[in-house]
């Protein structure tokens, strides 16, 4: 608890590389870390996408087709089950770092 203030970042990659860390975004471990607020439809797009966008596709040689390809987001929390996985991962997130 002590690095909290001094260092949140170092923190939070301590926290990713315990085994057993919850998924949840870096960027909401850092708010978590920080006592700031947690975007909880990051969250949610985290843990859930609808589909795969394409972002670039690169032919090497005329023979290599290389594609990048980029999670579609699900648009935010819209109904109230959305809402109960997002905290439901909330949570897990800060039990694992405040245990009690």
């Amino acid at each position: 608890l002590e690095n909290f203030a001094t260092d949140p970042k170092s923190v939070v990659a301590d926290i990713l590389s315990i085994p057993g860390c919850p998924p949840f975004p870096p960027s909401e471990w850092l708010n978590v870390v920080q006592w700031k607020y947690v975007d909880l439809g990051k969250v949610l797009n985290s843990a859930h996408t609808t589909e795969l966008d394409p972002k670039k596709i690169h032919i090497i040689d005329d023979e290599i087709e290389l594609a990048l390809w980029v999670l579609k987001s699900l648009g935010g929390i819209k109904t109230s089950s959305d809402h109960n996985i997002a905290f439901s991962m909330y949570i897990k997130a800060i039990t694992f770092v405040f245990l009690q």
